[in-house]
């Protein structure tokens, strides 16, 4: 099968690196939300696959605008509709959703209140980037206490920004940041480049809240456009924005798949990166992306130490899961060339439970 590879004001922080990268905060419209059972809870982190609505605001796609292409209000309400029928299937039900490929706060309202309306995603964030078609969403069933979105540098191509969701989990920290980098549209290769600069973005902010507080419990999600394997899959010939943590010059001292967010713009400040877990293996899945017949792991979770102690919120599993019928769609390449219907990537499941 061929795919393709597919809020009130903005105060500047701080210029890292010789103005490579840009870190700003971001007031959020809506952060309030009703805590859920904090025992045990899932997060879900879905690329929804192009979800646009139906106006026509000027940055879409070409096959997305409203009048001037197929794409009109009832191919809209049919993907909301498909998305929906995928979110709906997950049992239990998510309490935090981390989407990419949202159009606008808009669309993730409109999903959220009239398809979703069985869990009370009260607290919402879209983080807006000017003339990007699509953004980063997280809904989440407990309170946000602060979002920054961190702007990933780049002079001559449009990189999405990584919006950072701080959440009260029942009196517990936990921090998102909800990526999607650059696909590998243009060669893998080629377009690596700007994928380790997210990293570098991911990497840097990690290690800041690490150093304000060693236990923080960071989870890093979203469309990494890379397997948590990549470096394996291409034969070592080039580093990659997520480095196996042995080749690194580490060992995992329990076995588990630890990789390294590689960022090579601040290794004289943070030589070898930072470790985080990744818990692909631990799935039971092949992955959740099909691409010329080859399953690949685009769709990450990664998590800090501090998820996988023994003291506040701790790992409990990971897995993608779709029901039958958008499985089957899925393997006959029906979700990509239908836009009005399901994504061409599955969402992954990451359980949290609150240690003991």
């Amino acid at each position: 099968m061929n795919r393709k590879h597919n809020a009130e004001s903005y105060l500047p922080v701080a210029l890292l690196f010789a103005a490579s990268v840009l870190w700003t905060l971001l007031c959020a419209c809506q952060v309030s939300g009703r805590a859920p059972n904090s025992d045990s809870f899932t997060l879900v982190s879905y690329n929804v696959g192009n979800l646009f609505d139906d106006r026509v605001d000027g940055t879409e796609y070409a096959e997305y605008v409203p009048g001037a292409s197929q794409w009109d209000s009832d191919a809209y309400h049919r993907k909301l509709d498909a998305t929906a029928h995928v979110l709906a299937a997950l049992s239990p039900r998510p309490a935090v959703l981390i989407l990419q490929e949202v159009e606008n706060r808009g669309v993730l309202d409109t999903l959220l209140d009239h398809y979703l309306g069985w869990q009370d995603f009260q607290a919402r964030v879209v983080a807006p980037v000017d003339n990007s078609a699509v953004q980063n969403g997280v809904a989440s069933c407990f309170p946000v206490t602060r979002v920054r979105s961190h702007t990933v540098f780049s002079p001559d191509v449009s990189v999405r920004n990584i919006v950072e969701v701080h959440l009260d989990v029942d009196g517990i920290p936990l921090v998102l940041l909800a990526n999607h980098w650059k696909s590998k549209r243009g060669g893998a290769e080629e377009t690596e480049t700007l994928r380790r600069r997210a990293a570098a973005v991911v990497a840097w902010r990690v290690a800041e809240l690490l150093a304000q507080n060693p236990c923080f419990e960071i989870v890093v999600a979203g469309d990494l456009n890379e397997s948590a394997d990549e470096f394996v899959r291409i034969g070592e010939s080039y580093q990659t924005a997520l480095m196996p943590v042995a080749a690194a010059g580490e060992a995992s001292a329990d076995g588990r798949q630890l990789y390294v967010s590689f960022a090579p713009v601040i290794e004289s400040v943070l030589p070898g990166g930072v470790v985080l877990f990744s818990p692909w293996k631990l799935s039971g899945s092949e992955g959740s992306y099909l691409f010329n017949d080859h399953w690949e792991s685009p769709d990450q979770v990664l998590l800090s130490a501090g998820l996988t102690d023994t003291r506040g919120l701790r790992f409990a599993g990971f897995h993608t899961d779709v029901p039958a019928d958008v499985m089957e769609a899925f393997l006959s390449d029906s979700t990509w060339t239908q836009p009005d219907g399901y994504s061409d990537h599955l969402p992954v499941v990451l359980r949290l439970e609150r240690a003991q």
